[in-house]
């Protein structure tokens, strides 16, 4: 779990300080939306059995926003009121939301299974 977390958090991070220039803040969130989602499957494949209900309940979290910030892009994408207010929020400000509080979760998790208080 520590490696998960280690390669999450070098990835947002990276991330954010990219968007200082903008442009490959863009480009790297195109990496790092797939890489979170591949590490949420590891988690929940490998890991889930072995966390408690309220760190469960962490992870669930995170599918329920990752699945309604894609739903959004989508309905951004899909409909004829699409704006440049629009595209930022649906296309960068939630999907990056949603990466920080996976970055959170990966950082609890990480704490629990390796038994820090």
């Amino acid at each position: 779990m520590k490696t998960i977390h280690t390669i999450n958090s070098i990835a947002t991070w990276a991330t954010l300080l990219l968007y200082i220039s903008i442009f490959f803040g863009m480009y790297a969130q195109i990496v790092l939306g797939p890489l979170q989602l591949l590490l949420a499957v590891i988690i929940s494949v490998i890991y889930y059995k072995e966390l408690d209900q309220h760190h469960k309940k962490l992870i669930t979290n995170y599918w329920t926003a990752a699945a309604i910030a894609l739903f959004i892009v989508f309905c951004a994408w899909a409909t004829d009121f699409y704006t440049p207010a629009v595209a930022i929020i649906s296309l960068y400000l939630i999907p990056m939301t949603v990466a920080c509080y996976f970055l959170y979760v990966t950082n609890k998790l990480n704490k629990y299974l390796s038994h820090e208080p």
